[in-house]
């Protein structure tokens, strides 16, 4: 997120979508590009849920906590998050 072009337009346009775009920064791509990556990824960890967990509507509740506490701790601007140093 620091070192690359896109790991910068990412945290520019999460800062300020207006100065991103004066920059040069093409906002719609970026926005498209992040929503896809994130799809991407939750997509991939409901597949791994499945595979170790029953399906059942009720249990869905402590996976939406779980997930919304690790967006808490990503917001602290720490990227790695909840996984260990190492």
């Amino acid at each position: 997120m620091k070192h690359t072009k896109l790991g910068n337009a990412i945290k520019a346009t999460s800062f300020d979508s207006d100065a991103a775009g004066l920059v040069g920064v093409n906002v719609r791509q970026v926005y498209a590009l992040t929503f896809g990556i994130g799809s991407c990824l939750a997509g991939m960890a409901g597949s791994l849920i499945s595979v170790m967990y029953s399906f059942s509507p009720v249990h869905g509740a402590a996976f939406a906590m779980k997930s919304f506490v690790v967006v808490l701790l990503e917001d602290w601007g720490v990227f790695r998050g909840p996984l260990p140093e190492g």
